[in-house]
């Protein structure tokens, strides 16, 4: 535990000034609200997370205890409650994939100009019906959309 000594703290033998103790305390604040957001982030995204998130997340957790050893918080402070979410769900997912028959034909008897028209307007409206229903259009290429 901390003694304090005029404006500074004594913890084992080492001072550290209430600025300092401040400045720790600051910084472990934000790195707590931080880690539940990327908690929840990951849990959302499963196995899609990147690599990048994760190491992020297990970067805070490290920093959270080693700041917690420099505070000399009890355990009880250690780690903020956080909802356990899983990291893998299964979920229901219906598969859309629409294809243009005879594109090839068309594309042959039309104008380059008019078929790039035609295509992007068939884009919109698909994509136009996949979200109104809560989908994601997933793969547009030419003459397809594959959608979630």
């Amino acid at each position: 535990m901390y003694r304090r000594h005029g404006s500074a703290c004594q913890r084992k033998g080492t001072i550290m000034d209430d600025e300092q103790r401040q400045h720790l305390e600051s910084l472990r604040r934000t790195q707590v609200r931080r880690l539940p957001l990327l908690d929840r982030w990951a849990a959302r995204n499963g196995t899609n997370t990147p690599p990048e998130i994760e190491i992020e997340i297990e970067d805070l957790r490290s920093a959270i205890a080693a700041l917690d050893a420099q505070l000399d918080l009890p355990p009880a402070e250690t780690s903020p409650a956080l909802p356990q979410l899983p990291q893998e769900q299964r979920r229901l997912v219906t598969v859309f994939r629409a294809l243009i028959n005879g594109l090839a034909d068309l594309a042959a008897e039309l104008d380059p100009e008019d078929m790039a028209e035609i295509l992007a307007d068939l884009r919109q409206r698909g994509t136009a019906l996949i979200t109104r229903f809560n989908g994601h259009a997933d793969i547009q290429t030419e003459g397809q959309i594959m959608a979630l």
